[in-house]
């Protein structure tokens, strides 16, 4: 039975304390993202670790320059070393897709902090158990996240989505919230359906790239945008200071802890990552993806301009150091984090996790290329490009800055099902920021409903010899 239309403002019940916390639960997948990506940027210059790999003995501190810097891993290591990882994940992104669609949201997360818990398990085990004690407890919280109410519309169980989505807003399942927002969810996914039917594995797959590319709602175009807004967020060329800070800090000679300078830009991120919260939903996704292009552009320059000028002069070492931290708090505060939610809110339901698998694949893929290319170009052995590598980040920003303004649209304060409209009905990604909801998949799929039924009634009255008006207003009675 069609439910009553209902107001396109009165969709989502309001977020609650157990809403966030699950949240956080889930979102440690980023903190072991995070994990994987910059313990190795201390690791390629600890001592240890570089004598196990070169076999050459650890310099005392009184050595000559010229030994100090023969203990050094070639670019070929470092390269193959760093980026050996990003290539892995380049695959499993692509899996992970079909894994949550299959399993379900849940049950593939639960999976892959249980895979990431024998991992440190393994590799610290030898140094002690209580290092793992943190994964162990997220690996049983993360049990009491609910399934995907997407996920489970997706797959024909209402009811199941009823009591998934109610956990997640605190309402009651009979509430008018929850019945609000899964009939704008069923609706919107019938919808999406008739127009993208994907019956078989491989269609499935081939539904990520149908439609033109100059539609902006199709699916191609949202698969290439997802795809290519995670490699732009790789071409900020924030990684390079995650993956080789260490040997890049030692390498201008004039730092006597590299290590606690790798420590800084870490908690620039981590602490600077938090403000998004606020300010992706006050001042939107486009906003924070375009300015924070124009301020890493900014501080990138200023520091290959001030390094090249004077390379070896430790005062402008540490002015470099200020605007690289400056330049990590542009990224960590808007590219880091909108990047991911830019991709997890523009795929419609039948390919959601597939486009997400697709454009973290993207990433992983771009993080790969810059961890094979970065040292060659700025190993002492190679490139020795030094503080001039900024130039070519600084250049990417620039293209990270025409491509926010061009190609991302603004979803601040929409339900994914709004988002589709909005692509539908804006046709250009500039003037997505003044577009708001004037109705609703449910309301719509309500009244195409009635005129389904008002015109089987009316060939009904045909049938029988009654006038068509006549005929629909004597069933309606």
């Amino acid at each position: 039975m069609a439910t009553a239309p209902i107001s396109p403002d009165r969709v989502e019940a309001p977020v609650t304390v157990k809403a966030y916390l699950l949240c956080v639960f889930a979102s440690f997948g980023g903190i072991f993202f995070g994990f994987d990506s910059g313990y190795m940027n201390g690791v390629l210059g600890m001592n240890y670790f570089i004598n196990m790999m070169t076999g050459l003995p650890i310099p005392p501190h009184n050595a000559d320059k010229a030994t100090k810097d023969a203990f050094t891993l070639r670019s070929w290591e470092k390269s193959l070393i760093t980026s050996i990882l990003s290539a892995g994940t380049f695959f499993g992104a692509i899996i992970a897709g079909d894994l949550a669609d299959y399993f379900g949201r849940r049950i593939t997360i639960i999976s892959g902090c249980g895979i990431f818990i024998v991992g440190c398990i393994l590799q610290t085990a030898s140094s002690g158990l209580g290092l793992v004690s943190g994964d162990i407890i997220l690996g049983g919280g993360l049990f009491c996240l609910p399934e995907s109410p997407r996920w489970y519309v997706k797959h024909g169980k209402i009811e199941d989505a009823r009591a998934a989505l109610s956990r997640v807003r605190g309402q009651p399942v009979e509430s008018d919230y929850i019945k609000d927002e899964i009939d704008e969810i069923v609706a919107n996914h019938e919808y999406e359906t008739e127009l993208i039917p994907s019956e078989t594995y491989f269609s499935s797959w081939a539904a990520c790239f149908s439609g033109g590319f100059r539609n902006p709602q199709s699916n191609l175009r949202r698969t290439v945008l997802g795809i290519t807004l995670q490699m732009m967020q790789q071409w900020t060329g924030v990684n390079f200071i995650f993956y080789f800070g260490t040997t890049f800090f030692t390498d201008l000679g004039t730092i006597s802890n590299p290590f606690f300078i790798s420590l800084i830009t870490t908690l620039v991120n981590v602490c600077s990552t938090p403000i998004s919260f606020w300010t992706i939903e006050r001042f939107g996704r486009r906003p924070l993806l375009i300015y924070g292009a124009l301020g890493m552009f900014i501080c990138e320059f200023i520091v290959g301009i001030i390094g090249v000028a004077k390379p070896h002069d430790s005062q402008v070492v540490k002015a470099q150091i200020s605007f690289i931290c400056i330049y990590i708090f542009f990224f960590a505060s808007t590219w880091g984090p909108g990047a991911w939610v830019c991709i997890g809110e523009i795929f419609p339901i039948p390919i959601r996790s597939r486009g997400v698998g697709l454009s973290t694949a993207s990433n992983w893929f771009w993080n790969c290329i810059i961890a094979v290319i970065t040292p060659y170009m700025v190993g002492t052995d190679k490139g020795n490009l030094g503080s001039r590598v900024f130039f070519i980040w600084g250049s990417t920003c620039v293209l990270c800055f025409l491509y926010a303004y061009f190609f991302v649209w603004e979803t601040k304060s929409l339900t994914l099902e709004q988002v589709d409209r909005m692509m539908e009905e804006c046709g250009s990604p500039r003037r997505s920021s003044g577009w708001k909801p004037h109705s609703t998949f449910a309301a719509e799929m309500h009244h195409q409903h009635e005129k389904m039924d008002v015109t089987q009634k009316e060939k009904i009255g045909e049938e029988e010899g009654l006038p068509a008006t006549h005929a629909a207003n004597e069933m309606q009675v």
